[in-house]
């Protein structure tokens, strides 16, 4: 319906029944918020009276927050106030999206309101040793966005890799017309092998059995004379090193410098460099972040995972497109029988 209405185009009838939509409380929030952008794309620069009306709503006023700020080309003339009074909402997904609305609009006269967000007054607790993500300090939004910047960057990093082993097993089936549920679950039957997303488990248990920077050479040492690989390193595709793990280390480092789990990371690429030769991989990005901002167990492979999905379904669609089976050949080298 929605494709429907941006295809007949704007006029009053349309709108404002678009307008109620949004408004209404008794339509379900998922048709709410379609209303909302959709009378944004039909309406334009009509329509901001309406989202500044819906942005003093609690229900949808980060979407509709979002809505105002959506086109550069509207920005010009948009009243500041609204998105510098959201930063006081008790919701931080308000204050969040105000953050960055205000960002997008880049105006100076803004600075007042959002510093106080990045300093800590007397009433709230002090800081702790814990990561910035775990502070107990509702009232800074900075570094839950700053911890959403690296969650989204390691998706990203993670959401395709070319024809590795669960890409292809993914195209396979796909070929044979499977659905996009059967799709996902070879992708994920692929990763849980120990040769595939098994990596990143091991990685993270290098990082912890090491401990400390001194326990670093000791247990790279222990493993290298007992002839096991050490995980997290050399990836046979890039001898100069994987970018995906550089990328993702380099806001690892940025984000957690001063806690104590860098310096460990740190040290265990030196020894690395040091010993083999090799440099870190996405599986010790993954590892670093997971290690570094205290995730719970599992957290690697379950953001490979998500953001790898989006690559399968990629890799499905193409192959659908293309409507052609996956087949290859095989030939017996073995010895003739009888």
């Amino acid at each position: 319906s929605q494709r429907e209405m941006l295809r007949r185009g704007n006029d009053a009838a349309r709108f404002k029944l678009l307008a109620e939509l949004a408004k209404n409380p008794q339509t379900p929030l998922y048709g709410r918020v379609a209303a909302i952008f959709t009378l944004t794309q039909l309406a334009g620069a009509a329509a901001q009276d309406e989202l500044l009306s819906l942005a003093k709503d609690a229900d949808v006023r980060r979407f509709a927050l979002r809505a105002l700020t959506d086109r550069r080309t509207q920005l010009e003339g948009l009243p500041l106030e609204p998105f510098v009074a959201a930063l006081a909402d008790s919701d931080p997904r308000v204050q969040a999206q105000a953050l960055i609305c205000i960002g997008r609009l880049g105006r100076a006269a803004a600075a007042e309101a959002v510093l106080p967000l990045s300093t800590r007054s007397d009433a709230l607790p002090a800081p702790t040793a814990q990561p910035l993500h775990k502070q107990a300090d509702p009232g800074r939004v900075l570094p839950h966005l700053a911890m959403q910047t690296l969650i989204n960057s390691a998706l990203i990093l993670c959401a395709d890799h070319e024809l590795n082993v669960s890409a292809f097993a993914a195209r396979v089936v796909a070929s044979a017309q499977a659905t996009p549920y059967g799709v996902v679950q070879v992708g994920l039957a692929a990763l849980q092998g120990a040769r595939h997303g098994g990596h990143t488990e091991r990685t993270v248990t290098l990082l912890r059995e090491a401990g400390s920077v001194a326990g670093v050479r000791p247990a790279v040492a222990a493993r290298l004379r007992r002839g096991e690989i050490i995980p997290g390193f050399g990836h046979p595709l890039y001898p100069a090193g994987d970018p995906r793990g550089r990328l993702l280390l380099d806001l690892v480092v940025r984000e957690f410098g001063g806690g104590t789990a860098v310096p460990v990371i740190q040290e265990l690429i030196r020894v690395m460099a040091e010993a083999t030769g090799q440099l870190p991989t996405i599986d010790m990005g993954l590892a670093a972040l997971a290690v570094a901002a205290d995730l719970p167990d599992g957290a690697p492979l379950a953001l490979f995972a998500l953001g790898r999905t989006a690559g399968w379904l990629g890799q499905a669609i193409e192959q659908y497109s293309e409507d052609q089976l996956i087949r290859p050949r095989a030939r017996y080298v073995g010895k003739r029988p009888g």
